[in-house]
């Protein structure tokens, strides 16, 4: 328009670049130049506005385009623009209260499911959700409603909704409705962010509430005889044990080691017994903690009798296991006595350290599967240490299906969080599983526990057991790298162990290495100034847990504890008598030391007379580490704990201890973990490891 004059747009604009302008009244006729960029960039912009050109110069839009250029666009062309509405656009308006999604949720009739039924709403106005669901498929944005206008459909959320329903297997049940099983719960926190309106029977907003926020968590009466009393964090534990067992779920008590887990499943058993008579419960267990099952049986549960399975006299003990309410047996033995145990229908089987199971496909964790039982718990300081099969692994004996079968589980979730760091996954797995994870970190409850300090100690080698070092180094570096060459790096990871193992020998005394002294090097740095500190800690009164991974390093030191006279309890893989050599350390204040092979006491000791621990030689696994630093920084601890790890200067154990500290990052961000490094060695690390400062 010119001077109120209009003309159509057209590329005759080329060809009469001027407008005539008439004023009849004034008696003026004169021309204006007209605007063709103007014009153009106008036309353009109806264009990216959808408008679709028709033959002649009118465009047209239609649909959702035509509802969001009016409703949008429009009112700020308006400025610049002139705007001649010619007909009623009232349909075109979009309604001002937005559509809300719903689902009213409540427990379904099978007694492990749940259901939620989906619908739309507009003030008091209810939209079908299958009608939702048409627009959605057709991706269609807004669906009309008489008196209200047109309501813009959520496409993003509705994408997103079907997207959690079918992670969860939900089954639509009838219109509108989807059921999932009560272990999938996770999916209502999804909802939740999404912001779905939710509307929960009493029963289940009962569940939800507890099971969402464990701090919120009704307290729940302790069994009445219970022996002892719980801490705070204890009873809290307990209740949430038998909030799982009430609603026939399962699930990972999972509190850092010496928090009392045994404690706290012994309560659930006797909670259990108390309410719903006598049934017999299933204990597995490391070998080396079945005595502390016993011990604490008898000191917290007492009216609770227990059946030992081991040793060769057992097979005569199984027909006795319905007499009984706690049945305890090994790892070790599950294996072997599956088709046994496997007869019985347990109330709860419980799995301690159960990191034994992590290998889906050992025969292990396939026995421990076969089990029969109303409810499991499983129990583990690290219930996760390298890889996201291993949760799944738990979840397969905890509740089948839960995590789906293992292919599908490593389609859903491993592949996308582990290879290619997809958060969103990562926050769906931690969804669907933290309600059933319980983990209590020491600095969590930090009033129960006296603090731990921990420290490295540097050791230099001897002269003689440094040149004896490089020429083993320089010979096992040329070994290695040889292979490596020939047949790549891959093929040769146990060979890499082997040569590691020499050198880290050496760095712990001469002797383990070259054991027939054929080299005569018979003095270590480190031993030596381990005996400079065991004397120190000693005179000031302090007791010590000392730590190896090598049986022949501790009877290195044991046979200068018997020339110096120094007392001392010994504990390795071929005592007999574990039980024993713990009492006699807990009970007698005379002994200053407790000389442990990691393998055989990292684990199952409750070892709280000590205050100090030393971690003689770096091992691949923090966790492995902090299990046995554990033995003396536990429940019932009543001193500071001071923790050293000795490493020798300028070797392959500090730089182990380097590249642990480097790669001890969380697998995922579903749950605190701790990386073993030694199955993550790669090339690189080997080269630096090798490498002589």
């Amino acid at each position: 328009e010119y001077d109120e004059t209009s003309v159509p747009y057209g590329k005759v604009a080329e060809r009469t670049p001027y407008v005539t302008i008439k004023r009849p009244k004034e008696d003026l006729i004169y021309w204006v130049k007209r605007n063709v960029e103007l014009e153009e960039e106008a036309y353009r912009n109806l264009l990216q506005s959808r408008f679709t050109p028709l033959q002649t110069n009118n465009l047209v839009i239609e649909g959702d385009d035509a509802i969001d250029f009016y409703n949008y666009l429009l009112p700020a062309a308006k400025k610049t623009w002139k705007v001649v509405e010619a007909d009623d656009f009232s349909d075109f308006t979009i309604s001002k209260e937005p559509l809300k999604i719903v689902t009213k949720v409540d427990f379904a009739k099978e007694g492990d499911s749940f259901e939620m039924k989906f619908s739309g709403l507009v003030g008091k106005s209810e939209i079908a959700f299958d009608t939702l669901q048409a627009y959605f498929q057709q991706d269609q944005k807004y669906v009309y409603i008489e008196d209200k206008g047109n309501i813009e459909v959520p496409l993003n959320k509705l994408a997103r909704i079907n997207t959690a329903l079918s992670a969860v297997d939900a089954l639509e049940t009838e219109k509108n409705t989807y059921q999932v099983k009560t272990f999938r719960a996770g999916i209502v926190a999804e909802m939740e962010e999404l912001q779905v309106t939710l509307k929960m029977s009493r029963k289940f907003k009962a569940f939800w509430t507890k099971i969402k926020n464990f701090s919120s968590m009704e307290e729940e009466p302790m069994p009445k005889e219970l022996v002892g009393t719980p801490r705070e964090y204890q009873r809290k534990g307990y209740s949430w044990l038998w909030f799982l067992y009430s609603y026939g779920l399962n699930g990972v008590l999972a509190d850092d080691m010496g928090l009392g887990k045994t404690f706290q499943a012994l309560a659930l058993l006797q909670k259990a017994r108390e309410k719903d008579g006598k049934q017999p419960n299933l204990v597995i267990c490391p070998t080396s903690v079945v005595f502390n099952w016993e011990a604490e049986i008898e000191k917290f549960t007492p009216n609770l009798s227990y059946l030992t399975l081991t040793g060769a006299t057992r097979k005569g003990l199984f027909q006795n296991i319905p007499d009984n309410d706690i049945i305890i047996t090994s790892y070790a033995l599950l294996r072997r006595d599956i088709e046994e145990l496997k007869k019985y229908n347990f109330r709860v089987v419980v799995l301690d350290e159960s990191q034994n199971i992590k290998n889906f496909d050992s025969l292990t964790s396939k026995s421990a599967r076969e089990l029969k039982a109303a409810h499991k718990l499983a129990m583990s300081g690290t219930p996760m240490e390298n890889n996201l099969s291993e949760l799944w692994s738990t979840f397969d004996f905890l509740m089948p299906g839960f995590l789906y079968d293992i292919n599908e589980f490593n389609y859903r979730y491993a592949v996308p969080i582990e290879e290619k760091g997809d958060r969103t996954v990562g926050d769906r797995l931690r969804k669907q599983v933290y309600p059933f994870i319980l983990r209590r970190l020491k600095r969590d409850i930090a009033k129960d526990l006296p603090p731990k300090m921990e420290s490295i100690a540097y050791c230099q080698m001897t002269p003689e057991q440094r040149d004896f070092y490089l020429d083993v180094l320089d010979s096992t570096r040329q070994e290695l790298f040889n292979k490596f060459d020939e047949s790549g790096f891959e093929k040769n990871k146990m060979s890499v162990f082997s040569a590691l193992l020499r050198l880290r020998q050496i760095c712990c005394h001469p002797r383990l290495f070259d054991k027939e002294g054929q080299y005569n090097v018979n003095e270590s740095g480190k031993f030596e100034h381990l005996k400079e500190m065991l004397t120190e800690i000693i005179s000031e009164g302090h007791r010590v847990l000392l730590f190896s991974q090598f049986v022949t390093m501790l009877d290195i030191v044991k046979d200068w504890f018997d020339k110096t006279g120094i007392k001392y309890e010994y504990l390795t893989g071929a005592t007999q008598d574990r039980q024993g050599a713990v009492n006699r350390f807990n009970t007698d204040e005379s002994i200053p030391v407790f000389l442990i092979s990691l393998k055989a006491g990292g684990t199952g000791l409750n070892l709280t007379g000590a205050d100090y621990v030393i971690h003689y030689d770096p091992w691949w696994n923090p966790a492995v580490e902090d299990q046995a630093t554990d033995r003396a920084h536990r429940i019932g601890q009543t001193k500071n704990v001071f923790v050293y790890r000795l490493i020798t200067k300028n070797s392959v154990e500090e730089k182990i201890m380097k590249l642990k500290e480097r790669k001890r990052n969380l697998v995922d961000s579903v749950i605190s973990i701790e990386r073993n490094i030694g199955k993550t060695l790669t090339y690189e690390d080997i080269k630096d490891i090798l490498s002589v400062d």
